[in-house]
């Protein structure tokens, strides 16, 4: 890395002279304050911009996004099993239904920052909601038909819906509406 680059000072990919976003220009100071601690040999494979750094903030800001939407699931999933006394198989869906707001506002604003109509986002969304459902209400119903632990199953759903969500997510439901040039 140039030592006199500073990433904060502009974005290359933002072609119309304006600065970029706030949060694009913490996490570029934050990829360029990360290379000092790699060692050289890695930190010169980073880039510093373009559509690699772009989709590499998009994987952090679906994560971050996805870590609220999971914590409200599994929140809501294991607190009405163990606060109301509902079996696995129902809390899930209701889990579920507590996470969708933020999972569909946080990847439709923040991490595909979508221009597409909400209505036709949203509904494809929602398929594919229907689709992590089916996934996790499968998994659920199998360890319970085991007699294993709910935890045991919630830890399985967060691991398999989150991948298969990241890239339906990209290429079908937000990828009609999102802006060029925006990573």
């Amino acid at each position: 890395m140039n030592a006199t680059h500073d990433p904060t000072a502009g974005d290359p990919t933002q072609t119309d002279g304006r600065a970029p976003p706030a949060w694009r220009r913490t996490a570029l100071a934050l990829v360029g304050a990360g290379r000092a601690w790699l060692p050289a040999r890695l930190a010169a494979r980073l880039p510093e911009s373009g559509p690699l750094l772009d989709e590499m903030l998009r994987i952090v800001r679906y994560v971050t996004v996805g870590l609220m939407s999971t914590i409200t699931h599994v929140g809501a999933f294991l607190g009405l099993i163990a606060f109301a006394g509902i079996e696995p198989a129902l809390a899930n869906p209701l889990g579920i239904l507590c996470a969708i707001p933020v999972s569909y506002l946080g990847h439709y604003y923040v991490t595909f920052a979508s221009a597409a109509g909400h209505r036709g986002a949203f509904l494809r969304f929602v398929l594919i909601v229907l689709v992590s459902f089916a996934i996790s209400q499968t998994v659920v119903t199998v360890f319970q038909s085991m007699d294993w632990a709910p935890t045991l199953a919630a830890a399985l759903f967060v691991v398999l819906v989150p991948v298969a969500n990241f890239l339906l997510f990209r290429y079908l439901v937000f990828a009609a509406g999102e802006p060029a040039g925006r990573g």
